[in-house]
């Protein structure tokens, strides 16, 4: 069990070979993926519930979980969902919204939970995007993904919320699985505003002592340029009527931009000028954009489409939960023997 990814695959090859040299059979039970995957092609039976499933047999579904690996498998008859998104930042930026509008999801909320990406949203390939990779078909849409999972599990509940990149897609439902889509470009669109990015830069750099006035003014400086370029296509006579309208107008204004323009590559511009400008490190990333939730004011209309989401990533918690929980046996024996499937080489 604790041998590594090679050594895995030389045993269980070793096993596979003795068997069927002494017309034996193998019975293993494993958490292993590299196990299940290498069985995958000619051996594989999987006892669910009692009932033998030869998968080696059934091309469909093997050739799905080569596709996108057995552990795909396991996780979702584990959570009993799963929950598709752009990236792994998107279930830090749902999970920041909901604790700062006090939804119930919030509290429901488990690091284990069970998402898929569709695809690498990374300009840059550093650790996170790897990490993503690996645990991710990229590329691969809901869709696809969840009707290959349901050919095993046909309970299982799937909800997607993506992005809308400025597209006009709609929301689309698909028996258990429900696709909907941002109205503005991007998620972060709901919380990356110059009042918040602004914010939140008086809060890093330090402030009250003799450069705090020059520090202020770094920051108002880059802001007004970025928002000028990257917003109003570096037209400083629209930035400027957008900047000197009524608070209402400047809302709206703002709001119909972010239909069009990704938010987040804004965000990512600010905090690059402004280390560079204050000669310090960078003070916020990407991967960390969430924390901008909370020095955001949002809007009627936002919380409103918010909540909305979040309402039916409650529902998709709820459902696998009751999913998992609908066999209190198996439950029971999984408690005593723990997750891991049984699998038959012969």
């Amino acid at each position: 069990a604790h041998l590594e990814i090679l050594r895995q695959k030389q045993v269980y090859v070793l096993l596979r070979d003795i068997a069927d040299a002494n017309d034996a059979q193998v019975v293993i039970a494993t958490h292993s993926e590299v196990i299940l995957n290498e069985a995958l092609d000619n051996n594989l039976t999987l006892l669910i519930e009692g009932r033998a499933d030869d998968l080696a047999k059934k091309q469909d579904i093997r050739n799905s979980l080569k596709h996108f690996g057995a552990e795909h498998y396991l996780r979702a008859r584990e959570c009993g969902y799963v929950f598709y998104v752009e990236g792994h930042t998107d279930v830090d930026m749902l999970h920041a919204l909901a604790k700062r509008m006090r939804h119930p999801v919030a509290s429901r909320w488990d690091e284990r939970i069970n998402s898929f990406c569709v695809q690498n949203n990374y300009s840059v390939q550093d650790g996170a995007a790897e990490l993503e990779r690996v645990e991710g078909g990229f590329g691969m849409m809901p869709r696809e993904h969840f009707n290959s999972l349901r050919n095993l599990l046909p309970d299982l509940a799937g909800l997607a919320i993506l992005d809308n990149d400025g597209q006009g897609r709609q929301d689309q439902d698909e028996g258990k699985l429900k696709i909907r889509y941002w109205r503005r470009y991007e998620c972060e669109n709901y919380f990356v505003t110059p009042d918040a990015l602004r914010e939140y830069a008086l809060r890093q750099y330090p402030l009250g002592d003799l450069f705090e006035e020059h520090t202020r003014e770094i920051i108002d400086k880059t802001l007004a340029e970025v928002v000028t370029d990257m917003v109003f296509d570096g037209s400083e006579d629209d930035y400027q009527i957008w900047r000197k309208s009524p608070p209402d107008t400047r809302v709206l204004l703002w709001e119909t931009k972010a239909e069009h323009k990704k938010f987040s590559l804004l965000a990512e511009e600010f905090f690059r000028r402004l280390a560079q400008a204050l000669h310090r490190p960078l003070s916020l990333r990407k991967n960390e954009f969430y924390q901008l939730v909370e020095y955001v004011k949002l809007t009627k209309a936002a919380e409103m489409e918010i909540r909305a989401k979040l309402d039916l990533l409650m529902e998709l918690f709820e459902c696998g939960n009751a999913t998992h929980m609908s066999d209190p046996a198996e439950k029971s024996a999984r408690g005593k023997t723990g997750s891991g499937e049984t699998l038959s080489s012969q």
